[in-house]
């Protein structure tokens, strides 16, 4: 393989990694060009494959039917038994991305067969992920299906293959989850995005996030489970990544803190976590005083703090107007952009002659209650 195309496959695999699909499929559509130039097949499959996953993930499947003619030649006998597990795995995966599930089985047998033959460690774990998948998700066989991913994991001590690593761990995740072991499940999830940071795989960590959410709303931490929720749809783009934002939209949005829309913020004092009704968790990154300013009028709505009470009860500091003036200005300002959904038209933090203010038509639920992490 020369340098030229190697370039070519580390530039399509890392915007894929990144979830920049459609730039992926432009990138690979050259890669698989320059392989098929230097009959390179195994990369040439390879191409097709990233392919293949970036229309799933654009919701455009139906666009793999361009991809048969060129896969199907690959199982001629005069090919190899590693190219044809690469084959036949395109059309196992082909066909389940169609719901043809029976023809896609005969393919995933194919596949594992030929894998074997030619000791090819890679294709063989790929096949078994899909084997899982059809074994777990769609026949629910789980003695199958765990035994599937028995072998998957003994290979994967073998190679180096990160994502499908990754999926073992979250698949390990679901079992544990599915059988009340939250805090193995957590372990398993958070090892999993450990490795996809480290890995750069930047695609499986929405996911990742969804799925502590829902570990955390099992055991009832409510508050929790909606940081990881809102954390994974900010890793989202509707029009970047529509699979994954239809899947996880709808189960993110439908475990929504109950009650929250009723109220403009749910404070948890013992674990100092805020969440506005619109704007989600608010992000303090360390910002303690800023914190501790947003809790005191918010323990205090309609209760005026002059500079005088806030430098007191903020800064531990008697007011000297020279030195605090622009100090309590830029602080209420930085609160406000923070809390507020209008930065332009404050609607919670307010101002008269008095002094600041938590307008008093704010409704605030306290949380009495701290929360424990798994």
């Amino acid at each position: 393989m020369n340098e030229t195309l190697t370039n070519s496959l580390q530039l399509a695999r890392l915007l894929y990694q990144k979830g920049d699909f459609l730039e992926a499929l432009a990138a690979f559509e050259k890669a698989q060009a320059l392989a098929l130039a230097q009959k390179e097949f195994s990369s040439y499959l390879d191409c097709i494959r990233i392919q293949m996953q970036c229309l799933a993930e654009l919701e455009r499947s139906q666009e793999t039917y361009q991809f048969l003619e060129k896969i199907s030649p690959f199982l001629a006998d005069e090919f190899d038994a590693s190219l044809k597990a690469r084959a036949s795995y395109l059309l196992t995966f082909h066909n389940l991305q169609q719901n043809q599930i029976e023809e896609a089985k005969t393919y995933l047998s194919q596949t594992i067969a030929f894998a074997t033959q030619s000791q090819d460690l890679e294709y063989l774990a790929r096949s078994l992920t899909l084997e899982v998948h059809i074994y777990a998700s769609l026949a629910r066989d789980w003695d199958f299906a765990n035994r599937s991913l028995e072998k998957l994991e003994t290979i994967l001590q073998s190679i180096d293959l990160p994502e499908v690593e990754i999926w073992a761990l979250v698949t390990r995740a679901h079992i544990a989850s599915q059988n009340s072991l939250f805090e193995q499940a957590s372990a398993l999830v958070w090892k999993a995005y450990q490795m996809a940071q480290n890995k750069g795989n930047h695609l499986t960590m929405p996911g990742l996030l969804l799925l502590l959410g829902r570990i955390h709303n099992e055991i009832g931490q409510r508050t929790q489970a909606q940081i990881y929720f809102d954390l994974c749809m900010a890793g989202i783009d509707p029009k970047k990544h529509p699979r994954q934002y239809r899947i996880y939209s709808k189960d993110a949005l439908s475990k929504k803190t109950p009650g929250l829309l009723q109220f403009d913020f749910i404070v948890n004092i013992e674990s100092r976590l805020i969440r506005e009704r619109t704007r989600g968790h608010i992000d303090f990154k360390n910002q303690h005083l800023l914190l501790d300013l947003a809790l005191m009028f918010m323990k205090n709505p309609g209760v005026r703090f002059s500079k005088e009470e806030v430098l007191e009860n903020i800064w531990k500091q008697a007011y000297d107007p020279s030195m605090h003036d622009n100090l309590i200005y830029v602080s209420i300002k930085r609160l406000r952009t923070l809390i507020e959904p209008d930065i332009e038209n404050p609607r919670y933090i307010l101002r008269d002659r008095r002094g600041y203010y938590l307008s008093p038509a704010c409704s605030i639920n306290f949380e009495l209650q701290p929360e424990t992490n798994i």
